[in-house]
């Protein structure tokens, strides 16, 4: 029996659906989200290994197969199904929805913020956050264009606080694993090809337009391919038109359901470790000759 206290808007669809045919005395009630704490609640709760998370995203287009929120729902979706999956409470926030997009902008519907609205907007978070005694933040990112500023914020945060934050693009911190599980050709899990598609494909099924699944790969040259996981000798900004006339670098042909909950399952697992070690205390610490 479920205890009269079990309120099912504290899961995720997918956590509750997994484990609902195991049994649900498993279940039990656990709230992640900070903004549906009572400030009392939160003020109560906050001490020196509390966790809050920062799912960061973005606004724009992922060709013609997956929606403009690709990055802020699976970034925020990974987000949550790991706080839920951490032993320690672990908190997080609402997701920044748009990002750093100006390479996008040709496409219908893409937005941007500027580099100094982005970086106000993280900053002023995270300093709200250090103000009501929060010693560890993380700062997890879907989109690869925001890399950059977000660096600055947790560079800027460091220099000016006692407090320093942790970045982490979820894709990049699971490079490895994801490469070994790739089916497409390099550059295949590009933006909108394999890897996005197959994590739509199994958390979001209806939001993929499977007879739209179109992508190229460009062959680029001996400094620079542009594409997920190819380490280019140089960096140069290129509107994303330039490569592709659909928004498609990948492959999203190569892209599996199955492949989407497996990563899906290998990331939330790793994160929600990575959670507890850092309220913890452990990913912290330092050995200093």
């Amino acid at each position: 029996m479920l205890s009269q206290s079990f309120n099912p808007k504290y899961f995720s669809k997918l956590n509750w659906n997994e484990n609902k045919k195991y049994g649900a005395t498993i279940m039990c009630k656990k709230n992640v989200y900070w903004p549906k704490f009572k400030s009392y609640q939160l003020k109560e709760s906050i001490n020196d290994n509390t966790v809050v998370v920062l799912p960061v995203g973005s606004c724009e287009q992922h060709g013609f197969h997956l929606p403009l929120e690709t990055d802020a729902t699976l970034v925020y979706r990974i987000a949550e199904e790991a706080a839920l999956r951490a032993e320690k409470q672990i908190y997080i926030l609402p997701p920044i929805w748009a990002g750093y997009s100006p390479h996008h902008m040709d496409f219908c519907g893409s937005i941007t913020l500027g580099r100094e609205t982005f970086h106000h907007l993280l900053f002023d978070i995270c300093k709200s956050l250090m103000h009501h005694g929060i010693k560890h933040i993380l700062l997890l990112n879907g989109h690869g264009g925001n890399e950059a500023i977000l660096k600055t914020v947790v560079d800027d945060l460091g220099t000016k606080s006692s407090i320093y934050p942790i970045l982490i693009t979820y894709f990049n911190y699971f490079a490895k694993q994801i490469k070994e599980r790739q089916r497409s050709t390099e550059g295949g899990m590009g933006h909108a090809g394999e890897l996005e598609t197959s994590l739509q494909l199994f958390l979001s099924p209806d939001f993929v337009d499977k007879d739209k699944l179109e992508g190229e790969i460009i062959p680029g040259n001996k400094y620079f391919k542009p594409g997920m996981f190819i380490n280019n000798k140089i960096y140069q900004y290129r509107p994303f038109s330039s490569y592709s006339p659909i928004g498609v670098l990948g492959e999203p042909q190569a892209a599996l359901k199955e492949t989407g909950e497996e990563l899906f399952n290998l990331i939330v697992d790793g994160l929600a470790k990575l959670f507890d070690d850092i309220a913890d205390g452990i990913v912290q610490q330092l050995q200093v000759l």
